[in-house]
């Protein structure tokens, strides 16, 4: 974490522009390299950083892994509680969202590859800043969306919220709905023989 903070705009190697002795491509090729050795670098931190003190990790990932589930096992219920939780998920998305768009991410994105573009000598810190930004996020969106989904599609198979039936949650593949058709499809009518 240190390393994050450490890395600020007076950092910057002073050189001069030497933008009249570069081509455009080998620009461009700086860019790409800053931008996929900075999500490389900010990927292995975070499994660095799990491997060194998995309780964090663990705890976000059991919260993750609670909400999918939550959300997998009421996605086949009609009512208030699926509606309910379909809108929490979007408060979540949204959360998510201004996270995404904050300011302060995208500053120090534009300052290294702005900086990439000028020189090839602040090619390191640009990597460490679009890693500490960029790759990290990156890391962290895909660890907790794989498991918020992986855990939402086996409640969904496994597990489905039966308010009706005195028990909260129930092994099934049938929602609610779904077995009250089927046991009026059942019903004999009273005037049959």
């Amino acid at each position: 974490m240190s390393e994050r903070t450490a890395l600020l705009v007076t950092d910057r190697t002073q050189v001069e522009n030497r933008a009249k002795d570069e081509s455009v491509w080998s620009k461009l090729a700086r860019e790409a390299y800053v931008l996929g050795a900075g999500v490389a670098v900010g990927i292995k931190d975070g499994v660095k950083e799990i491997v060194d003190d998995p309780a964090p990790a663990l705890g976000r990932l059991a919260i993750a892994g609670g909400i999918g589930m939550v959300l997998g096992a009421t996605q086949r219920t009609a009512g208030l509680a699926r509606l309910g939780l379909e809108a929490a998920g979007v408060g979540m998305g949204l959360a998510f969202y201004r996270d995404i768009v904050h300011p302060q991410r995208w500053s120090a994105v534009r300052s290294a590859l702005s900086d990439a573009w000028q020189s090839d000598a602040n090619t390191d810190r640009s990597v460490k800043l679009i890693g500490n930004s960029l790759g990290r996020m990156v890391f962290d969106t895909a660890l907790m969306t794989g498991a918020t989904l992986g855990a939402a599609k086996l409640s969904q198979k496994y597990l489905s919220f039966n308010p009706g039936e005195g028990r909260l949650w129930e092994p099934s593949h049938m929602s609610s709905y779904d077995r009250m058709l089927m046991e009026k499809a059942s019903r004999v009518h009273p005037y049959e023989f």
